[in-house]
């Protein structure tokens, strides 16, 4: 009987949605209230600064003098929790070694399929974080993160996914922060739900993810669904009846 075969445990990770996770979190903001010189309260969530402001009367709250201040960790402090972060998903997954994925930007086939609205236009004018290239050159040069130029990071994960089940001695695991490869069928980690550890997406739930951001269309990125669905439109608890993909793509035509 032959000896079976060790697979090659390989971590395939978009790491798009990381370089500015790490960059942000780079930038420490504090928010202070001063009556009469004297700090009254401080924290570092404004929105935990705004929650507390409520809670006054508007005579107290004329008193008020807010200050925020800014601070920003060195490049150095980013380009080690970036690859604290990469070490510690690849012991979560139980890899043997890394694909590291990055988009280019610009412009992609979606730019010009994109007819109803503008794909990203949403995120015109939005400012990168100050470390952003310092941190995508890192992974370049010593993650050797792979960039093709005609579609994105998540595209090439699919791609690199699809592959790798053609091949006997490789077992491949996705991780990814992005919804839009819970569509792809496969292994998975997500770095924001580390407790889940690894799980597998079948065929269905892939199409229903898919099927299901057709009818809704993707806000993120500034593709709109069909017009009057939401969260809760009657076209999506039928999709919830669906028990196969067929069933999945029958609905949809036909909603």
């Amino acid at each position: 009987m032959p000896r079976a075969t060790k697979k090659d445990r390989v971590l395939c990770i978009d790491c798009d949605s990381a370089v500015y996770a790490v960059a942000f979190s780079a930038v420490k903001k504090e928010h202070f209230a001063f009556v009469d010189g004297q700090i009254i309260f401080r924290h570092n969530d404004k929105r935990e600064y705004n929650k507390w402001f409520k809670t006054l009367d508007p005579t107290k709250q004329e008193t008020i003098e807010y200050e925020c201040t800014e601070d920003t960790f060195p490049l150095s402090w980013c380009l080690k929790n970036v690859d604290k972060w990469i070490k510690d998903l690849m012991t979560l997954a139980g890899s043997t070694r890394s694909v590291v994925l990055l988009t280019k930007g610009g412009s992609c086939f979606r730019t010009y399929r994109a007819t109803l609205k503008k794909y990203k236009g949403n995120r015109e004018g939005t400012v990168r974080p100050d470390h952003y290239q310092g941190i995508r050159d890192h992974l370049l040069a010593k993650h050797k993160a792979l960039v093709y130029h005609k579609w994105e990071a998540d595209d090439t994960a699919c791609m690199f996914m699809e592959t790798a089940k053609t091949k006997p001695d490789q077992l491949a695991i996705l991780a990814a922060i992005d919804k839009d490869l819970e569509q792809q069928s496969c292994m998975h980690v997500n770095p924001n739900k580390k407790k889940e550890g690894v799980y597998y997406v079948d065929e269905f739930e892939g199409a229903y993810s898919f099927y299901k951001q057709m009818l809704m269309g993707d806000v993120a990125d500034n593709i709109p669904g069909l017009k009057g669905v939401g969260a809760k439109h009657k076209s999506l608890a039928v999709l919830d009846e669906c028990t196969t993909v067929e069933e999945l793509c029958l609905h949809v035509y036909n909603t």
